[in-house]
Formats: C-alpha cells, structure tokens, sequence
C-alpha cells in the first residue's frame, strides 16, 4: 500500500514539473526552463532533506512545517502560474510571440 502512495506522490511531482513549462513557455525556450524547472526542484529537495534532519528532533514541527510549506506552494503556484486551460501550443506561441513583439 505505501509503495502505490509514494509511486502515486513521485508520478504526480513528475507529471507536473514536465506539464507546467510545456504549457506556459513557448517552444524556443521550453527546454532552457525544463532544465531550470528540474535543477529548482532538485535544489528544493537538498534543501529539504537537510532541514528535515535538523526539525525531526521537535516533537510536532516536522508536520507543521511541512503542512505550512505546502500551502505555501500551492498560494504560489495558484498566484503566479497562467491558465492554459483551452489553449493548444500554437496558441500560446502566438501569444508570447505578441507579448515578446510589444516588449521588444
């Protein structure tokens, strides 16, 4: 049962961290912010399990700190990651190309 939960857990974080940049970066410089995407994440985890073994010693922190981190994420992402919802590729290349043209 606890290998169907922490394959569950390892799918969904690798689904999401390779669905996220394909949809919201447009293709010339998808594969720079898969790259950035994937060393952020594996910073994030370093950092974790070395703050992990220094908190495991208080009775109770581990959990809020983790419960605390995750709502953290999910306001971040909620709050700085655009809605693709509807949109296919091309259409999201079409509207960087636009935003890139304005800017430039």
């Amino acid at each position: 049962m606890s290998l169907f939960f922490s394959s569950f857990a390892h799918t969904a974080f690798l689904s999401l961290a390779c669905a996220v940049p394909t949809e919201i970066f447009p293709t010339q410089q998808r594969t720079y912010a898969h790259g950035v995407c994937a060393a952020a994440g594996k910073i994030g985890a370093l950092i974790a399990a070395f703050a992990f073994h220094f908190i495991s010693n208080n009775d109770g922190d581990l959990f809020l700190i983790s419960g605390y981190t995750s709502f953290a994420a999910c306001l971040v992402t909620y709050l700085f990651v655009p809605e693709t919802a509807g949109l296919d590729l091309l259409e999201l290349d079409v509207q960087w190309a636009m935003l890139v043209d304005e800017e430039g």
